[in-house]
């Protein structure tokens, strides 16, 4: 009787009193992942006296052929009803049929019938037999639940299903201790999402935005770290997650949905910011411009402005991940959230900063009890002369801005304390200074506030001229080695002092291989950025490496049943739905439903010298004008492209008066490139964001463009900033209008904004362009336009249509360079060639001689709303000796 008690009833009694055959039982049918976790946390219960289950959510389906009985069941809390072998063999006790003559004789058929019935009938008897147990329990006589031995095949619960909670002052997954290893990058949402340019360290040449963010994060676990932190908004305008106050663009959600996703596969934590004190977006700037108000201090106590705040984190929370279903506030691979990264409020009074973290740190607890909550603060102590601050004893700057190091993580809704460390920005360059920093606060963590410390953010700078409060100061590359060697030896002893409140440290930032800084850092890597190759990432990974070894030391005291694990199982594989066999491609989603973009997302296989075309079925690789192959491999056809850059007129320091008319960009062109965020028409909304080039391109890339755009017979074209426009109709005659170097805005890392030089624009002619018609329409629209004619340039155009004529006998039509000869360059033309610039991250142009790039908001399914070519059109001339695109096989 026992056995069929513990066959139908539930195991939702407590662990700790399901033991000996129950438990046996219990755990040696769960086979699936849910049923795996509570296997594994039946395993792991403590064996104690007996006690009756209480009852499961099920029902018995009995075949009509009788083979067996199949168990409905569904997850109710954290007990998951079981199904047992002796049931199975219950089942199969059962009358077998061995009569199975034909179905078309109506003796055979009674005989048939007759057999069922009488195994419908014992069935339903142990149907009762059932049910009645599950009412009753152990009757008189039957054997008790018992202490036997549990089998220990079964593995623990994975760590990385646990939340992360703090179990005697440490963190911890489930009984696995989790001292941080690991690193601050910026602009992952966007990234993520897929962006198609970065204001601070850029995407890399040939790679997207959700390429880097899963590169970056296995080469994150390879390196041992455990925890990234990011922003939970984006930091420009063009990609922002909240666009006004509950109002948001579920692109730019997708790219969190996929950033919390991609770090699960890898088995990175995430620390996520809800806001910042310095990004103009998504930051405390744009709450402050949303309440209409300039003072700081109103962030902090006016409750319209502080319940935008709620409403954005109580959406984040409780947002479901598109791709693997799973709540925010139900997913484990977030660690923790940053309620505000680095606050200020200068001559505000004492304690706002502190009481705006209790309240909202509260609220975020209430509606996301599971994931663990901090500040996200530099961690200055409050006024006057602690000697930890930096400034002292000369000045009190930092007890000034507002933070209160103790008060601000007092709160018992705050659970672990943070601290910043920025020794540059802060005149504190002695690597001693940021021992005592470090060291301070922890020790002020472990007796005052009892609650783990983290150093979230600290970095050494590289600069060859940098102003800091009036001094100029300079770093170099040798000097940040020597400083973090320093660091990372105080942070090691620190972690390994079980008495120390040192729980972690994150640098910033790393580079990936291929990022580049913005030019107002110098490029490269920038002031801060570290790329895996340098000399300063060796005590980094020595510090990963000595987490490793410290975290494999079990938890003392732990009890595995006060952890709480994630209640829903991550999305279904779709492998069935891959390309080709390639992970990333086909659908995602829950139900495997969702078509992927695998152009933006980087897994589609062409070469980069193709462009990619997404398709329903999958996508497509079509290889650019002057390149032959089936688009997965695409090989320069030399001679085409050395005609193709003959085909051009220019002059030194020539830019075209006359504006001409735009000309869509070719979406099969380089150059051309999806954007799922609609940026580009943030900054320009007519033409639908059809007009200029999405990406960076180069000289020849242009012209490649132009010749796959069948009206373009111009383009304009800055070098520095690799951005260029199609034109037509632009008259050579008037190419003097030159103008000053262009200015350029963009974002620093602090969400600051500042200006560069970023080069000239200069114009470009085809020679087999309509004259006649572009100068008898000149659209300048200045009073000196006789002042800027140069009718001798002309010639040149003149002189190449009358070799054209001359050799073939006929009008000039437009050239296609390759499949028709082409006649030597006229006298005068200036033969181009493509640069070897390096490319660098967009940027949005300051208001000069021609307007930004723009881009279309996604139409329904992703595709630009613009009316373009179709993909593989463009000049009909041009593709007839071009090899067909290769499509990727079709999604199932």
């Amino acid at each position: 009787m026992q056995s069929i008690t513990a066959i139908c009833c539930s195991c939702r009694a407590p662990q700790s009193q399901i033991t000996g055959v129950a438990r046996d039982s219990c755990v040696s049918a769960w086979t699936g992942p849910a049923q795996q976790r509570q296997r594994n946390r039946l395993l792991q219960a403590a064996p104690v006296a007996s006690a009756l289950p209480s009852f499961a959510l099920f029902s018995l389906i009995i075949r009509s052929n009788q083979r067996g009985l199949k168990r409905l069941w569904r997850p109710r809390a954290r007990g998951q009803p079981h199904s047992l072998p002796p049931l199975q063999a219950a089942a199969q006790s059962l009358p077998a049929c061995p009569c199975s003559p034909s179905p078309t004789t109506q003796a055979g058929s009674g005989r048939l019938r007759a057999c069922r019935m009488a195994r419908a009938s014992a069935a339903a008897a142990l149907l009762g037999l059932c049910l009645a147990a599950c009412w009753l329990g152990p009757v008189a006589g039957a054997r008790q639940l018992s202490a036997t031995a549990v089998p220990s095949a079964a593995a623990p619960v994975a760590s990385d299903e646990y939340f992360i909670t703090i179990d005697n002052g440490e963190f911890a997954a489930g009984c696995q201790r989790l001292l941080l290893a690991g690193w601050n990058s910026w602009e992952m949402v966007e990234a993520a999402a897929g962006a198609p340019s970065l204001s601070g360290a850029s995407i890399p040449v040939n790679m997207t935005g959700p390429e880097l963010v899963r590169d970056l994060l296995a080469k994150g676990k390879a390196a041992g770290f455990n925890v990234m932190r990011t922003w939970a908004h984006a930091v420009n305008p063009q990609y922002a997650v909240q666009t006004a106050p509950g109002k948001y663009n579920e692109a730019a959600l997708r790219g969190l949905d996929y950033l919390i996703d991609e770090a699960r596969k890898a088995g990175i934590r995430l620390i996520l910011a809800f806001t910042s004190n310095w990004t103009p977006t998504g930051g405390i700037p744009e709450y402050l411009k949303w309440g209409n108000t300039d003072q700081q201090v109103d962030f902090y106590t006016r409750p319209d402005i502080k319940a935008m705040y709620q409403g954005f984190v109580q959406t984040i929370v409780n947002r479901v991940n598109t791709i693997n279903g799973r709540t925010y506030k139900e997913d484990p691979t977030i660690m923790a959230w940053n309620l505000l990264n680095e606050p200020r409020c200068n001559g505000c009074p004492n304690g706002t900063i502190a009481a705006w973290y209790d309240e909202m740190a509260r609220f975020t607890k209430k509606v996301d009890a599971n994931h663990l909550v901090t500040t996200g603060e530099e961690g200055f102590y409050a006024c006057c002369g602690n000697p930890a601050n930096p400034g002292q004893p000369y000045t009190e700057w930092a007890a000034e801005e507002g933070q209160d190091f103790i008060k601000d993580h007092a709160s018992p809704a705050i659970d672990f304390a943070t601290i910043h460390a920025w020794v540059d920005n802060w005149q504190q360059v002695d690597p001693q200074w940021l021992i005592n920093w470090i060291t301070a606060h922890a020790q002020d963590a472990a007796t005052v506030l009892k609650k783990p410390l983290v150093l979230e953010e600290f970095g050494k700078w590289v600069t060859v001229n940098a102003t800091i409060g009036g001094k100029f100061v300079a770093a170099t590359l040798e000097e940040r080695n020597s400083f973090l060697n320093v660091a990372y030896q105080a942070i090691d002893k620190l972690l390994a002092d079980p008495a120390s409140a040192l729980k972690g440290s994150l640098f910033w930032q790393w580079y990936n291989r291929g990022q580049i800084a913005p030019a107002s850092e110098g490029g490269g890597r920038g002031l801060f950025g570290i790329y895996e190759t340098d000399d300063a990432f060796a005590p980094i990974l020595q510090n990963a490496k000595e987490v490793a070894q410290l975290n494999a030391e079990p938890l003392a005291g732990c009890v595995v049943e006060s952890h709480r694990a994630a209640p829903v199982d991550p999305a279904p594989d779709c492998q069935q739905t891959w390309v080709g066999g390639q992970p990333g491609t086909g659908m995602e989603g829950p139900n495997c439903n969702i078509p992927i973009n695998e152009c933006v997302r980087g897994t589609a296989q062409c070469d980069p010298h193709a462009t990619c075309i997404d398709t329903d079925a999958g996508y497509t690789c079509q290889c650019w004008w002057g390149y032959t192959g089936d688009g997965k491999t695409c090989a320069a056809d030399p001679a085409a492209l050395q005609a193709l850059t003959s085909l051009y007129w220019s002059e030194p320091e020539g830019l075209a008066c006359d504006a001409g008319d735009d000309v869509a960009w070719p979406t099969s062109a380089p150059g051309y490139v999806y954007d799922p965020l609609g940026s580009f028409a943030f900054f320009r909304t007519d033409g639908a964001g059809a007009y200029g080039s999405r990406s960076n391109v180069t000289l020849q890339e242009c012209m490649v463009a132009c010749q796959q755009a069948p009206d373009c017979e111009s383009f304009v074209i800055s070098e520095v900033l690799q951005q260029c426009f199609l034109k037509k109709a632009q008259c050579p005659e008037y190419d003097t209008c030159w103008a000053p170097e262009v200015l350029c805005n963009s974002t620093d890392d602090r969400g600051g904004s500042f200006s560069f030089p970023c080069g000239h624009w200069a114009s470009y002619y085809r020679l087999d362009m309509d004259l006649d018609r572009a100068c008898s329409n000149i659209t300048y629209t200045g009073t000196d336009l006789a002042a800027h004619a140069k009718p001798e340039v002309l010639q040149a155009f003149r002189d190449f249509e009358a070799q054209y004529v001359a050799k073939y006998g006929t009008q000039m039509t437009r050239i296609t360079p390759g499949t028709e000869p082409v006649a030597a360059a006229a006298p005068g033309a200036t033969a181009a060639t493509a640069p070897g610039a390096t490319a660098m991250p967009g940027v949005e142009q300051e208001a000069a001689a021609l307007p930004q790039p723009a881009a279309a908001q996604p139409a329904a399914g992703g595709a630009p709303a613009a009316a373009l070519p179709a993909p593989g059109q463009g000049s009909v001339a041009l593709l007839e000796d071009a090899a067909p695109p290769v499509s990727a096989s079709s999604r199932p």
